[in-house]
């Protein structure tokens, strides 16, 4: 055969395909099954290699094919007759938009995002066994649906997501497809799902229902291995479907996952007398984080099962539906406690108010209590220091004054040594102890910065404790050398201060004004302070400006923007007289503009203030304990810091399988106040039985000893 034969074959051909993508567009079931007849094995391919965008139009009829629900027998005949389209998926030989925006798309991902079963049923069963798992492992990674339920990347996420339970169930049951299998972000079912509800929180409970739907048909009976497995798997982040529910603010998903029979909540039988369940804590308490890590290799294998390495799910870089950039800060190597006071307060709430997490805090700060305590003391001592420095340069000062004025007029008369051999003394000692509390302060540092989750966290209570240990450290020093002036000592007891308070606010207490403290400090008042000053600024520019003289004799008052700020501030809260207003070249404009910066930042913003402050305080009090909840982890958090990781003390139970599990019981508190009262009580109740036993017989020869008075 000639070339030019060829050529005109060639055409023929092509038209050919061309009509029958429009035959399939329109529809038409006969036409486009009698046009699927006539063409041979090597008409796409011709079609393909021989035109510019040949790759797109072949996936485009054959798409077409599977949009087309009304005769399935389209695509049924297409694949029959040509079995590589089945498999086939964008890949790089497409034009650059067609990459990045439909990129590993494949005939199955369009079936199962319209709900097609009956296509899928009769797709598939054309299928070999190399093929379907090739096309169930297979991820969409582009960029045309996201947001959508295309997100999930692999077939069997994507019929999780858009709830069809009968998909599920022919992917899962027929086709065999892999529940461990991850997608490109390493992804399983579980975690997509916890990522799309926090795409749609609207849709939280239907995705609670298909998870739950999910873990009873498929995990419990289909899987291999224990059921825990998969509900343990990470993904690249380090994030199991549990702490991915508490990071997103998930709590309906946290309850229910933590509440799974037999994965993390196990019951402990006693024939119906004190059936108090037991729950896997490893993910939840941070002291057993790092046990966690050593996992059976059953589930290390787990994290490693990826999309194959060359197939159209390979990763490609993009976030398609996740957040972006902003997860590069993620770690899921930390415990869901500490994922929570990362948290904003009104997100980590309603986690906080799940019964195991509040029992587990109530624990792990009564484990650490009696650090808390000598930390609360440590800190006392530290601030006394500085005032026993601080006084006894005085008294050494007074003295040598005293004794320079005595000396020059009757050197007989001079004051005994010993008020000034005493005082020097106790400079000398507390110069030492400074000394010794700084560097061990600083000393404590250390293990926080060694270990990645701490290292950023309570940052600004730190850079206090280093700020006030090097300040005193060197006022004590400079003291020595002949320096008098006391900038540095006034700075490091200003920032020493909130040492001490810290440890006050796990007490029920104390801890309601550390919030509104903090929320009003660093948010009300942060906001009014500058607004509050950007009046101030312009009100003192305009009242510099009414008040210049071209003579130079301007009131000194108002002699340039600073001093105008000061009288200003003055004038508003009432420290200097109106009248100084009557000093202007032209009063009626100075009192008309002084009014009007008095009608703004005192009538205006703050009443303003006062009312967003109410407002803050209402909000805080209606979910008080837990904000209290909060100020405990902190405290405990800090101070699991600072100690080294052989000495963090966990409040579960090691299991051989490398896992933590704990009791949870009813509350069977005394009535007591969550304050001190309580915190010496339970820190007694801890002590060994001999000393309890004493301690109780004192109090009992005390109160009998009060009987006998009356």
């Amino acid at each position: 055969m000639d070339g030019h034969s060829q050529s005109r074959e060639r055409h023929s051909k092509l038209d050919l395909v061309d009509k029958l993508k429009t035959e399939i567009i329109e529809e038409n079931k006969e036409e486009a099954l009698s046009l699927i007849s006539q063409l041979d094995g090597n008409s796409l391919e011709i079609f393909e290699k021989n035109t510019n965008d040949g790759e797109r139009i072949v996936m485009d009829i054959l798409h077409n094919a599977a949009v087309c629900s009304k005769h399935p027998e389209i695509l049924e005949k297409l694949v029959e007759r040509f079995p590589d389209l089945l498999t086939m998926a964008r890949t790089e030989t497409c034009t650059e938009t067609c990459t990045e925006t439909f990129k590993g798309l494949t005939v199955l991902h369009t079936l199962v995002s319209n709900g097609d079963t009956e296509t899928v049923k009769r797709v598939m069963a054309l299928a070999s066994i190399e093929e379907r798992e090739k096309l169930l492992s297979t991820c969409y990674t582009g960029s045309m649906f996201k947001g959508m339920a295309m997100v999930g990347q692999l077939p069997l996420t994507i019929a999780a997501l858009t709830m069809d339970r009968e998909m599920v169930l022919l992917l899962a049951k027929e086709c065999k497809a892999d529940l461990k299998q991850k997608n490109s972000r390493g992804d399983n079912v579980l975690h997509s799902i916890i990522w799309y509800s926090n795409f749609y929180p609207e849709k939280e409970e239907d995705l609670r229902q298909i998870m739950e739907f999910l873990h009873d048909e498929f995990i419990e009976k289909l899987v291999a291995g224990p059921p825990g497995a998969v509900w343990f798997t990470e993904d690249d982040m380090g994030f199991t479907p549990l702490k991915l529910a508490a990071r997103l603010c998930h709590a309906k998903l946290f309850n229910f996952i933590l509440n799974i029979k037999g994965v993390y909540c196990h019951l402990n039988e006693h024939h119906g007398m004190f059936d108090h369940p037991s729950y896997d804590i490893t993910e939840i308490d941070s002291a057993a984080t790092c046990p966690a890590n050593k996992q059976p290799e059953s589930v290390q294998a787990l994290r490693n099962q990826v999309a194959p390495a060359g197939e159209p799910g390979e990763n490609s870089g993009t976030s398609n539906g996740k957040v972006g950039g902003c997860l590069s800060d993620w770690h899921g190597d930390k415990s869901v406690l500490e994922i929570l006071y990362e948290l904003a307060p009104e997100k980590s709430i309603p986690i906080l108010k799940h019964p195991v997490v509040r029992n587990v805090l109530e624990a792990k700060f009564w484990n650490y209590f009696r650090w808390s305590v000598c930390c609360l003391f440590y800190f006392a001592m530290m601030i006394s220091l500085p005032i026993f420095f601080a006084s006894s340069k005085i008294q050494v000062m007074c003295y040598k004054l005293l004794s320079e004025q005595i000396a020059t007029s009757d050197p007989s008369k001079c004051p005994f040594w010993y008020f000034y051999v005493v005082p020097e003394i106790q400079v000398l000692t507390a110069s030492i102890g400074i000394v010794c509390f700084s560097v061990i302060t600083l000393l404590s540092e250390i293990p926080r910065c060694q270990k990645g989750s701490h290292r950023t966290r309570h940052w600004m209570f730190r850079l206090s404790l280093v700020g006030y240990a090097i300040c005193l450290t060197a006022s004590s020093i400079w003291y020595w050398f002949g320096g008098t002036a006391d900038y540095l000592l006034i700075i490091g007891v200003l920032l020493g201060i909130p040492s001490v308070i810290f440890f006050f606010r796990p007490y029920e207490g104390f801890s309601f004004f550390f919030v509104i403290l903090h929320r009003v400090l660093l948010g009300d008042m942060f906001r009014f302070a500058f607004l509050m000053a950007y009046a101030l600024l312009f009100s003192s520019l305009t009242m510099t400006i009414v008040f210049a003289r071209f003579d130079g004799h301007s009131p000194t008052e108002f002699r340039d923007i600073f001093r105008s700020s000061i009288t200003m501030f003055r004038l508003l809260i009432g420290l200097t007289e109106a009248d100084v207003l009557y000093d202007a070249p032209e009063p009626w404009l100075a009192i008309i503009l002084f009014g009007m910066f008095v009608l703004i930042a005192h009538v205006l913003l703050l009443n303003a203030l006062i009312a967003q402050m109410t407002h803050t305080i209402a909000n805080i009090s209606q979910d008080l304990e837990f904000y209290f909840m909060r100020e405990r982890l902190s405290v405990y958090l800090f101070i699991e810091a600072s100690l080294p990781s052989s000495s963090a003390r966990g409040v579960g139970k090691a299991m051989s399988t490398g896992r933590f599990v704990r009791k949870i019981e009813p509350d069977l508190s005394l009535g007591l106040s969550h304050g001190i009262v309580k915190s010496l009580f339970l820190m007694l109740m801890s002590l060994n039985w001999s000393i309890q036993r004493r301690v109780i017989l004192l109090c009992a020869a005390v109160r009998n000893s009060f009987r006998n008075l009356r």
